[in-house]
């Protein structure tokens, strides 16, 4: 066949589709056994579709893992805003322990959450596409609405126990018990934020089958409860909290951590029942 093809250029005779193919191509790259493909990890040896189900519970499950984390990052990005611009200017900020504490706090959080896995078996109900969805929108304007109101609230409380002393805006930080307040109800709108808005079933594992995140929301939780109580002063001397003395200002903002907790949960669970999510 090379020969009679070698034969026909020579007489000038077009070449049929069988010379095409056996005319040699420098110009275009050859592959070979091993080489890497792009869709390599999109091939399978076997019949069977299941391949095709593996595929699209990973993409769920990872589509809302993403959601997840925008809806989270937009929560904490509006409470710091409002932090950072109106309870600044009353002198209410964090120290740098404080701040350093809830940083490392919020990378492991976001660490274990990004480990999800997904469930073995496909919803018919599918996530939404966007994170501009009108389900997001309204769970986060609803989320952050609570959780303004529990910052302001713990304001309040920092002014009637803290005294009249004046505190300057741009001063060195000071701990002092309006600062304790409102740190101690952040840090527990935080941990809120990663309880409420992980989604898990029916698109990904639960929280509970999610031991990191689950065990270190938790031990947040505790630690937090705890220095509220006053059961931890060496951790809240290293955190730069003034200790909490009044009975009557813990068991409240005990309260306005359970308040913030549930009715973030309700409201959260409501939107997404209205929006079969």
């Amino acid at each position: 066949a090379g020969a009679a093809a070698g034969v026909r250029r020579r007489r000038g005779a077009p070449a049929t589709a069988a010379d095409r193919l056996l005319a040699p191509e420098p110009d275009v790259p050859r592959m070979k056994l091993g080489d890497a493909s792009i869709a390599a990890a999109f091939t399978a040896r076997s019949a069977s579709v299941g391949a095709c189900v593996d595929i699209i519970g990973q993409g769920r499950c990872t589509l809302v893992t993403t959601l997840q984390m925008c809806k989270i990052l937009a929560l904490n990005c509006l409470v710091s805003a409002f932090s950072l611009s109106v309870l600044h200017l009353k002198g209410v900020r964090m120290g740098d322990t404080q701040a350093t504490a809830t940083a490392l706090s919020t990378a492991l959080f976001f660490l274990f959450l990004s480990s999800s896995r997904p469930l073995p078996r496909l919803s018919p109900r599918r996530p939404p596409s966007s994170v501009l969805s009108p389900y997001i929108f309204c769970s986060i304007i609803a989320q952050v609405s609570i959780h303004l109101w529990a910052l302001m609230r713990a304001t309040a409380l920092g002014d009637e126990h803290g005294g009249a002393d004046a505190v300057e805006p741009d001063g060195e930080f000071e701990p002092n018990i309006a600062n304790s307040i409102v740190w101690l109800v952040s840090t527990g709108m935080l941990i809120t934020t990663f309880v409420v808005n992980y989604k898990g079933r029916p698109y990904m594992e639960a929280l509970s089958s999610n031991r990191g995140l689950a065990g270190a929301l938790a031990i947040a939780a505790l630690v937090i409860l705890a220095l509220t109580a006053g059961a931890l002063p060496d951790l809240a001397s290293y955190l730069e909290l003034v200790p909490l003395e009044d009975a009557a200002l813990r068991s409240e903002l005990q309260f306005l951590l359970a308040g913030d907790f549930a009715a973030c949960w309700l409201l959260e669970r409501a939107i997404s029942r209205v929006f079969r999510y």
